[in-house]
């Protein structure tokens, strides 16, 4: 089966996404609703600058114009600075969504973290 019978025959869900971060900015409920649009729902992904955030599949589903819909809600704590956060939905077949994005910006104290790397290079010696 080629990937564009997949796609086909398991159409990805739809997905949106909505923040609304805490008056304090220190943490944010990350809404998620993922709309069937015939290929079934396995699975969401959400990322929070980059890193995968175990969701777990919302057991009870409603339907809306013969669609079914799943929604979830997750507390996540905003680090300092920038907060990106994407989900993406999987059908029955695995074809993903698109990344659905949304940003907020926190000016806590607390810093994301950051990786230095430094590499230093010692002459080499003269024969």
């Amino acid at each position: 089966e080629g990937l564009l019978q997949k796609i086909n025959k398991f159409p990805p869900p739809e997905v949106k996404l909505a923040l609304k971060p805490s008056s304090d900015l220190t943490t944010s409920e990350v809404y998620m609703k993922v709309i069937d649009q015939g290929g079934g729902f396995k699975s969401l992904k959400l990322y929070h600058n980059g890193k995968r955030i175990n969701v777990d599949k919302p057991k009870s589903a409603s339907s809306k114009d013969g669609k079914q819909e799943w929604v979830s809600k997750l507390t996540i704590p905003l680090v300092g600075g920038k907060n990106v956060f994407g989900t993406v939905g999987v059908s029955r077949g695995g074809t993903e969504s698109p990344l659905v994005e949304k940003e907020v910006f926190s000016n806590q104290k607390i810093p994301s973290a950051n990786c230095f790397i430094s590499f230093f290079s010692s002459p080499s010696p003269s024969h």
